[in-house]
């Protein structure tokens, strides 16, 4: 898959290039990453206020909202429901529709779990809202319902789940079209025969070893694997996370270097280098699409822009 090999220019022409390169690398971190890291102290330990109450709707099976989702599922699950009906009605539209474009589609799943979800909140439907009031007795005096957090894990499952093979096929369609696939699949391999610093590391940061890759790699991994734009988010905050603990140990143990602006989007393009993730702009663009919107002007937003940012710099690198 490697059109490049050697080159004729000579040892001098490379090294002017690859200084060149470096040069470029810090000029984009200091635009791009500066941004990202500047906001965010802890990575990977507290996120944004909504991230953290989708994660807790998804991850607690019976805890707050538990009867909502489960009924919420079964109105679903009941193709006399008017919700069921318009579900698959949509869903079925979408899986027949002529539109080719996976940015267009996304934007229409968006709209629709939101349309989905207003109407179960102002609406209802049978028996829905005996179950939010069932929930919201059960609550603490501090404590509140967030009931959209909870219909967004639903409607992950009923909307974005049935549609993401047809999703991913319009994206590998039109990247392939375009050779945004080719050109990253080649890039990383020519990446992988450079060096940390040729990339834009500088020497006194210490890149992840092997045993942390494999840790690393393995969330990113899930990440492709997994359904909801949600759980994408959490495991690509979790590899970032990864990154920082071992920076900040490895490279200082006594007092733990904090990775600055200009040190970590390199860092995160080395990363992907090493995973091979041919995907991340599929996986970037399908987060961006289908999160919901809040979510991305918060921890999630900085961090997804860091995947955007490390996608640009290696389609950029040679």
């Amino acid at each position: 898959m490697m059109r490049r090999g050697g080159s004729s220019g000579g040892k001098c022409v490379l090294c002017q290039t690859f200084t060149r390169l470096a040069k470029w690398l810090r000029e984009t971190t200091r635009k791009v990453g500066r941004f990202i890291l500047s906001r965010v102290s802890a990575p990977g330990k507290k996120g944004a206020p909504r991230l953290a109450a989708l994660q807790r709707t998804r991850r607690e099976s019976g805890g707050t909202g538990a009867s909502i989702r489960a009924y919420t599922l079964h109105l679903a699950a009941d193709k006399t429901t008017v919700f069921a009906r318009t579900i698959d009605h949509f869903i079925s539209c979408t899986k027949e529709s002529k539109e080719v474009r996976p940015q267009v589609v996304m934007r229409n799943m968006r709209q629709f779990m939101t349309g989905m979800k207003n109407y179960l909140v102002t609406h209802g439907e049978r028996e829905f809202e005996r179950h939010v009031e069932k929930e919201r007795n059960k609550l603490k005096a501090n404590e509140f319902l967030n009931l959209d957090a909870i219909l967004e894990g639903v409607m992950h499952k009923l909307v974005v789940r049935p549609l993401r093979e047809h999703l991913y096929r319009l994206f590998v369609d039109e990247y392939t079209e375009s050779g945004a696939i080719q050109l990253l699949a080649d890039n990383i391999r020519y990446a992988r025969t450079k060096t940390p610093k040729d990339i834009g590391i500088r020497p006194s940061v210490i890149p992840p070893n092997e045993e942390a890759m494999e840790e690393i790699c393995s969330y990113l991994q899930k990440l492709q694997e997994v359904d909801s734009p949600l759980e994408k988010l959490e495991n690509l905050l979790t590899s970032i996370a990864s990154i920082f603990n071992y920076v900040k140990v490895s490279n200082n143990p006594k007092t733990g270097m904090l990775l600055g602006a200009d040190d970590f989007l390199p860092l995160f393009v080395w990363v992907l280098v090493q995973s091979g993730m041919v995907g991340a702009e599929i996986e970037a663009d399908y987060m961006w699409g289908l999160l919901h919107p809040s979510l991305l002007s918060g921890e999630g937003g900085y961090y997804l822009t860091t995947l955007s940012s490390a996608v640009h710099v290696l389609k950029n690198f040679r």
